[in-house]
């Protein structure tokens, strides 16, 4: 469960358009050990940085899903504000997925 929750979080972190000492420091660590430690599968973040983290709006149009990447149900981002989702979100959401898979990006 650790490594497929680790998985889903490390697309997350590969989307957010920063390096990993970049988010690490936006969320409060001091250093990337802990984001490493994502990507191995070998460790998680604790809630207050999920919570940090699910605050956070990727590319203009989502925020990260907590539930998803805790338990792999639902879309991978969701609205910043309850409204309906935007085809921008929509596209942002199918990447997630396919990154997930270990698919290739299609070319729009």
């Amino acid at each position: 469960m650790l490594a497929q929750m680790c998985g889903r979080l490390t697309v997350v972190m590969d989307m957010a358009g920063m390096t990993d000492a970049e988010l690490s420091e936006h969320l409060g660590y001091s250093n990337a050990t802990t984001l490493s430690g994502v990507r191995r599968g070998t460790t998680f973040p604790d809630v207050e940085r999920l919570a940090m983290l699910g605050e956070m709006v990727f590319m203009n149009c989502g925020c990260p899903n907590l539930h998803w990447m805790l338990t792999g149900a639902g879309a991978p981002f969701i609205p910043p504000e309850p409204q309906h989702a935007s085809r921008a979100l929509d596209s942002l959401n199918e990447v997630a997925r396919m990154r997930l898979e270990g698919g290739r990006e299609r070319a729009s």
